[in-house]
């Protein structure tokens, strides 16, 4: 018999097999092995790097905001949040009790001899037990919190679905991570759980020492349910203030000795604004917290849904940026116990411009409760002006600025209603009186009247029009139709007169601006025309947000702008000739808001020195780096006689704000500030069927020197006030003692020089 050879045996050719077969074994292996060391080296470190990381951060606070003076207006303080961990919220904290529980009473050994089925039955009857202790938990923290039961499960709700989406994202994008990488990505691919599912959330902000004291205790109790962490609370100490108010200087009918002292809510609250509790996807793009892909920490000052506070409006929305700090970071590798600690950086300062004690009173001052805020007799226009019958009882809506003319600081600016007073109105009131709407600086209202001195200023400096021009008055602009652009005075109960004929022949300006003469402003608006008068208007600020501070920029997300509203200028291309002469008396197609005409008449007062109102000190110097822009260089000859129309409207007799006339037939003055220097204009405003809104813009100063308006012996103005009344009718007689109250008020806190007598300073609630 042949021998056969050892590679012919059967026990060879297996062996060879096997061998193949451990050669295979081992190649796949070693490919693994290059992919895990190799290709996918950096993925893999990081994620073993960061689960040697144990990261937590520390808390940071908000800045500041103070006022001109360093009063506090916001600030926050030390408080307490209530969090629930997210394996609570999301059931696994009943299920790994009733698991222990099971096991603790089974024992380990018999523990380890059951079936899947057997320990989940196990589990089962432990769950109700384990159920009913979060249950306990959860009751006692709707009761200290003082949180309604459904509001408590809305907000574990949206909890739940603000992390089941951030899972489903990072989840989606580590899958295509997989998928471009391996073609069986999807069976390699094991979502791993969030950084926002093993962190605790927060359910209550901001609970007092006592509640969080309490709840520590439960925590105690009942392990892995609760976190009471150090927090912050945003507070606004000067948000409700008593302010005492001289009523011997009102008018006649509401004249008193008595001082009343009213307590005030919402004193700068639309200026201070507030915060909210939602983060948008437009915070998360403009700085996020964490990649979104990898989960890697980008941004220690970035947001977190759930977990952060957002300026929401005024200041707080708009100084944003400053304002918000940077949280700290601890980080501890738990293979060596090395630390690295990043400190928080605290949010900065904002100063703002207003002197609270000054905002407080003019509040005061238009509050309905003062008198000057409600309709009466006396209010009624006369003569030609519009809407003589008398008035409906009511409270009057408006608002009131004050602006330091020398830097275009804003001192007060107050809309009526509040925020605080709004939130007390019925909704059908809310929508009536929109209370959460800054009317200072986003409602823009036509301007009527107190357009006219701006008119003829553009005029003059597109020498459309001269210095000294006399313009006649004959009732009506256009000679074939006495029914369009007529003036106020031209009607049926007047006999139809007309200025020229009160004058005794054609208006200089001076005249015209103190009888507020329509026909002098349609002819100096049509001689500028359509190309040169809408630029002009651009150049006072009108047709852009001025950018006081308040201005929230537009998102990426398609939001709007808001904070400050543009106004509106007409396209001069689309202009007609008719529109062009009635903005010259503030009609038609064109608005702007109460400090943007302040903000003008400040810079008639400069001699057309450009210097933008700003609410926020430093923020005009900011914004002045950013944007250049030519000053108007009005000119004197211009400037003076504009000035003495001014004057003449509060002082002269034939002036539209010089006196209340009461129906017994006697007057009064509506300004009366001895020693003091005031130039104003009036201002209606048609608003169809409704009465019509009534203005008041002027300024104030003292009889000494001589500004940059070239005023000469007139003295300097001090500072510009706009007043504007909601369906107040008159101008002079509404808006007018509003005005003057103020410039009261300019005198009792020092900014001018004081009367002869003056009430007791605004203080705040004992």
């Amino acid at each position: 018999m042949q021998s056969r050879s050892f590679l012919e045996t059967r026990f060879a050719r297996r062996l060879l097999v096997l061998g193949v077969a451990a050669m295979v074994v081992f190649a796949a292996l070693g490919a693994q092995l290059v992919r895990l060391a190799v290709v996918e080296h950096a993925d893999h470190r990081s994620v073993a790097e960061r689960r040697l990381d144990r990261v937590s951060f520390l808390p940071t606070h908000r800045g500041r905001i103070v006022d001109r003076h360093g009063r506090v207006l916001a600030e926050d303080r030390p408080a307490w949040d209530v969090a629930l961990e997210y394996d609570f919220i999301g059931g696994a904290w009943a299920v790994r009790q009733a698991r222990r529980a099971a096991r603790e009473e089974l024992g380990a050994s018999r523990w380890s001899e059951l079936s899947a089925a057997a320990r989940g039955e196990a589990i089962e009857r432990h769950l109700p037990i384990a159920e009913a202790r979060g249950e306990w938990v959860v009751r006692n923290v709707c009761a200290l919190c003082d949180i309604d039961r459904s509001e408590f499960e809305a907000r574990l709700d949206g909890i739940r679905r603000r992390v089941a989406l951030r899972a489903a994202t990072v989840w989606d994008r580590q899958r295509e991570l997989e998928r471009s990488r391996h073609v069986d990505g999807d069976e390699r691919f094991v979502p791993r759980p969030i950084r926002e599912q093993m962190l605790s959330h927060v359910v209550a902000a901001a609970v007092p020492d006592v509640v969080a004291f309490e709840l520590s205790r439960l925590a105690d109790l009942e392990p892995g349910i609760l976190d009471v962490r150090d927090s912050t609370r945003r507070v606004t100490p000067l948000m409700t203030l008593d302010v005492d108010l001289d009523r011997s200087t009102l008018p006649r009918a509401l004249r008193t000795t008595r001082p009343i002292r009213l307590r005030l809510d919402g004193v700068a609250d639309h200026i201070v604004g507030d915060l909210r509790d939602s983060v948008w996807p437009s915070d998360l793009r403009r700085r996020p917290f964490v990649d979104e892909a990898s989960g890697e920490l980008l941004d220690l000052g970035g947001y977190r849904p759930g977990l952060d506070h957002v300026g929401a409006r005024g200041v707080e929305a708009a100084q944003e940026g400053l304002l918000r700090g940077s949280r700290g970071m601890v980080r501890t590798r738990l293979d060596s116990g090395e630390t690295v600690r990043v400190e928080p950086e605290p949010g900065r300062d904002v100063q703002l411009t207003i002197d609270i004690e000054l905002q407080a009173m003019v509040q005061g001052i238009l509050d309905p409760r003062f008198g000057l805020m409600r309709t009466h007799a006396w209010q009624s226009p006369t003569d030609g002006e519009e809407s003589a019958a008398p008035p409906r009882a009511r409270d009057l809506l408006g608002a009131a600025v004050v602006i330091e003319v020398a830097t275009g600081e804003i001192l007060a600016a107050v809309s009526r209603p509040t925020i605080a007073e709004g939130l007390r109105l019925d909704e059908r009131s809310r929508i009536e009186q929109l209370p959460f709407v800054n009317r200072p600086f986003e409602a823009p209202y036509p301007p009527g009247s107190i357009f006219k001195p701006l008119i003829f200023l553009g005029a003059v400096e597109a020498k459309a029009l001269a210095a000294d021009a006399r313009i006649a008055c004959r009732g009506h602009y256009l000679p074939e139709n006495p029914q369009m652009l007529r003036c106020w005075i031209y009607r049926e109960r007047t006999g139809f007169a007309t200025h020229e004929s009160r004058v005794g022949g054609p208006l200089d300006i001076t005249e015209a601006i103190a009888r507020s003469c329509n026909i002098y402003f349609y002819t100096a608006a049509a001689r500028l025309g359509p190309a040169r008068l809408v630029p002009w208007l651009r150049k006072l600020g009108i047709g852009a947000p001025l950018d006081t501070g308040l201005l929230v920029p537009s998102s990426d997300d398609g939001r709007a702008p808001t904070g400050e509203h543009g106004g509106f200028l007409p396209d001069p291309a689309k202009l007609g000739s008719t529109e062009a002469a009635l903005i010259g008396i503030g009609q038609g197609p064109v608005a702007w808001t109460p400090v943007m005409a302040a903000n003008a008449f400040a810079t008639i007062a400069r001699g057309g020195l450009r210097r933008d109102a700003t609410i926020v000190r430093g923020h005009g110097e900011r914004r002045a780096a950013r944007e250049a822009k030519a000053d108007l260089a009005i000119a004197p000859a211009a400037l003076r006689p504009a000035l003495r129309g001014l004057r003449d409207v509060v002082s002269a007799e034939h002036g539209t704000a010089t006196s209340i006339r009461y129906e017994d037939g006697s007057r009064e003055p509506i300004i009366d500030q001895p020693g003091l220097v005031v130039w104003g204009k009036t201002g209606t405003v048609q608003t169809g069927s409704d009465p019509d809104h009534a203005w008041f813009v002027g300024l104030v100063g003292t009889r000494e020197g001589a500004g940059a308006s070239g005023g000469g012996h007139d003295g300097a103005p001090l500072y510009a006030i706009a007043v504007i009344v909601e369906h107040g009718r008159s101008g002079g007689r509404t808006a007018g003692p509003i005005f003057n109250q103020i410039v009261h008020a300019l005198r009792r806190l020092g900014y001018l020089p004081a009367a002869e007598a003056a009430g007791p300073p605004a203080r705040g609630p004992a």
